[in-house]
């Protein structure tokens, strides 16, 4: 099957490469709307609007199925894109159970009324308008976020962590690094549960990825940190 995977940048190649080690055998393409990034900070209808368009796109590329490889995305436009298409349309939040949860996000994230109830729930929600943009801008570096990272999360490095955008997910291992007692969730699982019923995994053959970019050597460098991805 084809799977089209959406994104404003590189943070869903992090999911993308879960995806193609839970269903091997199918095909994979990869939208990274750089030029709109980052979504965080746009408008719900700006939001809405241009994952319509590029999910119409990915349609008469002949995808089967759809996902959102971006938080923002998902509790904003999913529902209603999945009201408008007859393909089935995919996307990652974060699953809130038990206490102590703090929910790392993008402006327009923390606005949603998924977010809002998982703060009616008395999750902490922490806002991070430029983090995304920082950690498109020092890949596939990350590390030079650690003092960042030391000095956002000190005061709940005990907690369970929710990383709600995807770019997040890069940071997960520098997190845990610097905080061993934090519990970090990345919502993939449950994207993973919700594709099985649909996706037929062969095994004698691997999987394809077509990246829909801006330009060649953006091209270039999304191959080399989806391969490092791969490693992990």
């Amino acid at each position: 099957m084809r799977i089209g995977v959406i994104d404003s940048g590189i943070g869903g190649l992090t999911l993308l490469s879960r995806l193609t080690k839970e269903f091997i055998g199918n095909d994979f393409i990869y939208f990274g709307d750089t030029l709109n990034a980052p979504y965080g900070n746009k408008s719900r209808e700006f939001i809405i609007s241009r994952i319509r368009e590029i999910c119409i796109l990915l349609i008469k590329k002949k995808v089967d199925i759809i996902v959102l490889a971006c938080n923002t995305a998902s509790v904003t436009a999913l529902n209603v894109l999945k009201s408008e298409f007859d393909i089935p349309i995919f996307g990652v939040k974060p699953i809130i159970i038990g206490d102590n949860n703090v929910i790392l996000c993008t402006p327009l994230t923390a606005k949603s009324s998924y977010i809002e109830m998982a703060r009616e729930k008395g999750c902490l929600i922490i806002e991070e308008p430029t983090l995304a943009s920082e950690i498109e801008s020092v890949a596939p570096y990350f590390c030079a976020l650690e003092a960042r990272m030391r000095s956002v999360l000190f005061p709940y490095r005990e907690s369970v962590l929710h990383l709600a955008c995807t770019h997040y997910v890069f940071l997960k291992t520098i997190i845990k690094e610097i905080f061993p007692n934090i519990e970090i969730h990345d919502g993939y699982d449950a994207v993973v549960a919700s594709l099985k019923p649909y996706l037929n995994t062969p095994t004698n053959r691997g999987f394809s990825i077509e990246f829909l970019l801006e330009n060649a050597k953006l091209g270039r460098k999304y191959s080399r940190i989806f391969d490092e991805l791969q490693k992990i």
